[in-house]
């Protein structure tokens, strides 16, 4: 039995993000205060799920970036700034590390 659980008290939504699906680092504009929940291949592509919570968003519509570092296996992992991982994900032959500046 599957009941409808939308209701006027929830105010979380997940958005999707694409990523270039290129090695390298990569910013992209999020809500601000969105949380980063998975990350993985669609239809070819890199993508980044995150959680916003609506009842918390500027109403100006603002937004941060956060900024994705996607590596390869044996590829070093930038040791300037800390970094958080996200997700591994093979695709194909590929294997690709996801991490974001830690914080964002």
């Amino acid at each position: 039995h599957i009941r409808n659980v939308r209701n006027k008290n929830m105010t979380k939504v997940i958005h999707k993000y694409t990523l270039r699906g290129s090695f390298g680092c990569e910013d992209i504009a999020m809500p601000i205060g969105a949380k980063i929940i998975a990350a993985n291949e669609q239809n070819g592509k890199l993508v980044v799920w995150a959680e916003v919570d609506m009842h918390d968003a500027d109403p100006s519509n603002t937004h941060q970036m956060k900024t994705f570092y996607v590596l390869g296996t044996g590829e070093p992992i930038p040791d300037t700034i800390e970094l958080e991982h996200v997700a591994t994900i093979v695709s194909y032959m590929l294997v690709f590390h996801i991490y974001k500046i830690k914080g964002q």
